[in-house]
């Protein structure tokens, strides 16, 4: 009696200090884990969403604020759902990558199968904040993640079309805006969209590439892209900034501005400072400067929130 009776005690430590183990592993480098995970510093994106209400200068319209801080939440779940998608199709690429094999299902960190779940999970909860949004901004929602599915299951692989389909992404992000609070966008900013997003989109790739290559990485982590490709993408990144540039001085100038500012005259100075903006972006891409994402390195750029700051003040002082 007395053996058995010392043989459970010693099943019920053990047992005792696996919990333990398991509970710290949650407390903190699960919890970590998890955080990198959903990559919540990639929420910048979403805020794209509010652009609308900003342009129709309706921000303080409380109804239209409120519905695109529902958006932003939604689409902020349901991109961390995707992204854990991604990480989970791309986690036996990223251990080729000298950053991205610390990623939690690449390290090993987390399991595929509580991946899934998660990745699940937090589909269902943007679905049920984008009940409250009306069927266009779903329909947005349900596009934007099967699009986003099949970028990381095949399309990133597909050399101009991955660009494309990385702008079109960033751009449903404003449409979505536009669905969930039913202000109709302006095709002069859809224009100036799709060419700023195209721009943005090739500095994230050239990084990439540009990365891969000086690593010595063949095929540029399955990109579809090489060394000689290079040159092109800066071309095609550059001339889409410029574009974007271009269409902002045609709106200027239009019907539509004259509506919606008093002092138009003074938008004219945005024109620099974007151009300034799109030039030194892709000058560091070059450099290897860039981190892979262009959106989320201007969020922490102290020269980017100085050129948004004055762009801003531009476009108050011209209402």
């Amino acid at each position: 009696m007395d053996a058995l009776a010392a043989r459970d005690a010693s099943r019920g430590a053990l047992a005792g200090k696996q919990v333990q183990e398991v509970a710290g592993k949650v407390g903190g480098g699960n919890v970590a884990a998890w955080l990198s995970a959903v990559r919540l510093r990639h929420w910048s994106k979403n805020l794209l969403v509010f652009l609308p209400i900003l342009l129709s200068h309706q921000v303080l319209m409380s109804p239209q604020l409120e519905q695109s801080l529902w958006a932003f939440l939604a689409f902020s779940l349901c991109a961390s759902s995707a992204y854990i998608i991604n990480d989970l199709s791309d986690r036996h690429t990223d251990l080729q990558h000298p950053a991205r094999r610390s990623r939690p299902f690449a390290s090993g960190r987390l399991g595929p199968g509580s991946g899934a779940l998660a990745s699940f999970l937090l589909l269902a909860a943007a679905l049920g904040v984008a009940l409250q949004l009306g069927h266009r901004f779903e329909l947005v929602l349900v596009g934007y993640y099967f699009v986003t599915w099949a970028y990381s299951r095949w399309l990133r692989s597909v050399a101009i079309i991955d660009v494309l389909i990385l702008a079109g992404l960033y751009s449903a992000r404003i449409v979505a805006g536009s669905a969930a609070t039913d202000i109709a966008l302006s095709y002069w900013f859809l224009a100036l969209a799709t060419f700023m997003f195209l721009s943005l989109a090739v500095v994230k790739r050239y990084a990439e590439i540009r990365e891969a290559i000086h690593a010595g990485v063949i095929g540029g982590y399955g990109r579809g892209y090489d060394a000689a490709d290079l040159p092109f993408l800066s071309t095609l990144g550059i001339a889409a900034g410029y574009c974007s540039v271009l269409v902002l001085a045609l709106y200027i100038n239009s019907a539509d501005a004259t509506a919606l500012y008093r002092n138009r005259g003074l938008l004219w100075l945005i024109c620099p400072l974007l151009w300034f903006w799109i030039v030194r972006v892709w000058r560091m891409a070059m450099r290897g400067e860039m981190p892979e994402d262009p959106v989320v390195f201007a969020t922490a750029d102290t020269t980017s929130y100085v050129v948004l700051a004055v762009i801003t003040a531009i476009a108050m002082l011209s209402i």
